[in-house]
């Protein structure tokens, strides 16, 4: 956390917005299932497991709720419904039971962005056998969805290592490129998650920002404790604005070009979107952000069509300009302290403006 607090920022609250509370963990790709896609048809592929010895007997909604390890019973059941393969049998009952050796193959079709990076993009910064650090290419998300599955850190970390359970400990968003933690076994993704949730790790983000009226000046330092909550008036129903949560997030800006300032920013908390609705409330959006810079309209037709080229003629940068750059935190196995570098597209972004 940055010691030095020259200016606190007040609430600013804006008037006329009903906001209710919402959970801090949604992600956009929550709203991938609520909007009809448009931009084709999907990219056909199979998901694949193979039954251990340990499951044999076991129903197959049972097993599929335990192997994926975000869905639920009823989740795995609706899968089952759709149709599946069991060896070379379709099947549809979920009370179907699996035997071990059995090859489970689930047809699915994935509907992502042309530009979403491959699992290549991922690398390691730090494992200690328990703790990982990744750092996450821009566009990537961590999680895997009922539309995109196979290039997500999800699918690295099952891919990197086949004969572990590793999970990550903390959420970044799509866009956000950068540093993510992740625990091997169930002790130490249970006892990351915990510190993480207790905002016991320190991390710091680099973003580029739209700054029309100079409200950053370099060598300015800020703290903007505005809390939040969900936007009740958005159509998009992840956004954030003005609300009831608590949090505060630590700026400095280190260098201005033209409209634009580089901040280096570290938060408390760790909200939904915190930065990014932070920084849109001050009047300075995070450049390229979808959704706080551009907009519902625009944010909503991106989700529809994602990586269709009108959209992406209307961006000033590919994907938006915030990074987790460092990482730092203890666990049971000592003090993990990482950095990442600037993610290309920043760098090229800020690179090409005039100083």
């Amino acid at each position: 956390m940055m010691k030095k607090v020259e200016e606190v920022v007040g609430h600013g609250r804006r008037e006329g917005l009903e906001l209710h509370e919402g959970s801090d963990g949604l992600e956009e790709e929550v709203i991938e299932a609520r909007v009809g896609r448009t931009a084709g048809p999907g990219i056909p592929w199979e998901e694949r497991f193979e039954v251990e010895r340990n499951y044999h007997g076991w129903r197959i909604d049972r097993y599929l709720a335990e192997k994926m390890h975000r869905a639920s019973r009823a989740q795995a059941a609706n899968i089952v419904k759709h149709g599946l393969w069991l060896d070379e049998r379709w099947v549809t009952k979920q009370g179907a039971t699996v035997r071990a050796a059995q090859v489970i193959r689930i047809p699915r079709l994935e509907f992502a962005d042309p530009a979403t990076p491959s699992l290549d993009e991922v690398r390691v910064l730090h494992d200690d056998g328990a703790a990982i650090v990744l750092n996450k290419p821009p566009g990537m998300l961590i999680h895997r969805t009922a539309n995109e599955s196979t290039r997500t850190v999800e699918a690295y970390v099952t891919r990197q290592w086949p004969a572990d359970r590793v999970e990550a400990a903390h959420r970044l968003d799509r866009e956000t490129a950068g540093c993510v933690a992740c625990g091997r076994g169930f002790d130490a993704i249970r006892d990351l998650r915990m510190r993480f949730a207790e905002s016991a790790a320190e991390k710091r983000y680099q973003a580029i920002v739209e700054d029309r009226q100079g409200r950053w000046q370099p060598g300015a330092r800020a703290t903007i404790d505005t809390p939040l909550g969900m936007m009740g008036t958005s159509v998009v129903t992840i956004k954030m604005d003005v609300g009831p949560l608590p949090c505060r997030t630590h700026v400095h800006c280190t260098e201005r070009r033209g409209d634009f300032a580089l901040l280096e920013v570290e938060i408390e908390q760790g909200r939904q979107h915190q930065i990014r609705a932070h920084l849109w409330l001050q009047g300075t959006p995070i450049v390229g952000d979808k959704l706080y810079a551009l907009g519902d309209d625009f944010f909503l037709a991106w989700i529809n069509a994602p990586g269709a080229p009108e959209l992406v003629a209307q961006l000033p940068i590919r994907w938006h300009a915030l990074a987790c750059v460092g990482l730092r935190f203890e666990h049971a196995g000592g003090q993990v302290a990482v950095t990442a570098p600037t993610p290309a597209h920043m760098a090229e972004f800020w690179a090409a403006l005039q100083p």
